[in-house]
């Protein structure tokens, strides 16, 4: 089964191809399927699938977010490391 990362606005689903149709699955939320106007409510555009380079990315810079929020300045730097060495 071919499985694509994409990213929404403040979100990152899973597409999968059911029967030739996509399915949306949140693995953040459960692995809930998401609706055609579930993505509508998520301002979603057109789901663009992403490399794995964008989605370590973007994994990256959400776990830096987190740790600077907390003071975690330990796992911030570790994190930015990551950082530099994917760049």
């Amino acid at each position: 089964m071919a499985i694509e990362g994409i990213t929404l606005p403040g979100r990152f689903v899973a597409r999968l191809q059911m029967n030739g149709r996509p399915m949306y699955v949140d693995p953040f939320h459960g692995g809930r399927v998401l609706s055609r106007d579930d993505l509508r409510l998520l301002g979603a555009g057109p789901a663009l699938p992403v490399t794995a380079a964008h989605w370590l990315r973007r994994l990256l810079a959400d776990l830096q977010q987190l740790f600077a929020c907390q003071d975690r300045e330990h796992d911030l730097g570790a994190m930015m490391e990551l950082q530099r060495l994917l760049d």
